[in-house]
Order: C-alpha cells, then sequence, then structure tokens
C-alpha cells in the first residue's frame, strides 16, 4: 500500500531473471542488473483508492503484484525518526523533526548551535530537531513500510517495502543488519521517514531519501 498526497507516484522494482514488465497492462522499459532487471515508472492517479497491477512475464509463468494507491491531497506528511517499531502492540515510537535546505537551513543551524555564527554547513540541507519528545503511533497490520535499498550489482537506491515484522527485525540492534534477503540496506536504520497520516491515522511510512 502506498499513500500519497500527489497525484503523481513513482514505482520500482527488480526482478531476478530475464522479465518483461507491464503496468496496468502498459510495457514498462527495463535495466539489466547483475541476474535480473529493474523497471521505474511515474504514473499519475485521480481517485482517493487506486489499485496499480505489476506484472512480469518470465521463463516460467507471470509473476504479479497490485499496489494499492491511496492519494488525498488532504494527507498530511510529518518527517520523523523511528526510534521502534513493536509488531506485537502494533505501535512506532517516532520523533518529530523537520528538513531545511539552502539558506534557512543555514540560519536554523547558526541559531541552535550546530555550527558558529560565521560557519557554513557542510551540506545544502539540516534536520532540525526543536523537540525531542517521543510520539507513539499505531499502525495498521496492512501497512508496509518503504526502505531504501540498493543491490549488490545494481541498483541504487531503490524503493522496498517490506513487511511489519521483517521492519521491526531490521531496527531491532543497534546498528541493524546491512544485508537482507540480497538487498543491501541503504539507510541501515540512520535516516528519517515521511508518515503520511489519513486525520490521525497513519497511512503510509517511507523512508526519507539522503545522499
Amino acid at each position: 500500500m502506498h499513500a500519497t498526497v500527489s497525484q503523481f507516484i513513482y514505482l520500482q522494482g527488480t526482478i531476478n531473471g530475464d522479465a518483461e514488465v507491464t503496468i496496468n497492462g502498459l510495457a514498462v522499459p527495463t535495466e539489466d542488473f547483475g541476474n535480473g532487471v529493474s523497471f521505474s515508472q511515474e504514473l499519475t492517479v485521480t481517485q482517493p483508492i487506486t489499485d496499480v497491477a505489476v506484472e512480469a512475464v518470465v521463463d516460467d509463468g507471470v509473476l504479479g503484484e497490485t499496489v494499492t494507491v491511496l492519494y488525498d491531497p488532504d494527507f498530511s506528511e510529518q518527517l520523523a525518526y523511528v526510534e521502534e517499531v513493536d509488531p506485537g502492540v502494533m505501535t512506532i515510537t517516532a520523533d518529530y523533526v523537520e528538513i531545511l535546505s539552502g539558506e534557512e537551513a543555514l540560519a536554523a543551524a547558526r541559531e541552535d548551535g550546530l555550527i558558529p555564527p560565521d560557519g557554513e554547513l557542510g551540506g545544502d540541507f539540516y534536520i532540525r530537531n526543536q523537540n525531542p519528545e517521543l510520539v507513539t503511533l499505531a499502525i495498521s497490520p496492512i501497512l508496509e513500510p518503504t526502505l531504501q535499498a540498493c543491490y549488490e550489482f545494481g541498483p541504487c537506491v531503490v524503493q522496498r517495502p517490506v513487511d511489519l515484522a521483517a521492519w521491526a527485525g531490521l531496527t531491532t540492534t543497534e546498528r541493524s543488519p546491512i544485508r537482507y534477503e540480497g538487498w543491501i540496506w541503504y539507510g541501515n536504520g540512520q535516516l528519517p521517514y515521511t508518515l503520511t497520516f489519513d486525520g490521525d491515522d497513519l497511512v503510509g511510512i517511507s523512508e526519507f531519501y539522503l545522499p
């Protein structure tokens, strides 16, 4: 399931072996990597709930998956670090932050004492945390967080949905295991997430990409 405040979504995937990929019946380009192929495609959605059919024709048959997209411009988003995942009681513990860029980032970093008054940032963004209070949020059992993944022979970085149990397993240790089912977790628990809300209900969790 993918929740978005925008009509535009970006689907990515990888398949072991040669494959021809279609999304909603239309062929999409693929790129070879290692022993498989990857694909990516931007789509426009207009309905509150849209089912997107992804199929791959491989040597021994057809692989298929349906991605359900929840779209509502009134959804709200919040950037946060996820400190704990508890699939037993279906909650996450989050620390809300904001990301700033450009002159705004520089001014905030100086104001917060991260750098001297005449100092410069090492990059073009600053993740600001003015309230260290943690919040506990209920999560749905059908929610699948999206992580950033890299494959040994490419591609990198691609979006990879995982189930809640797998996500909890990846986040339980001080430094999460890097390799998981053939791919490397690019974020490795160090990146924030975009949390998408429908009112007070958490409907989407997507790891935020940072270079």
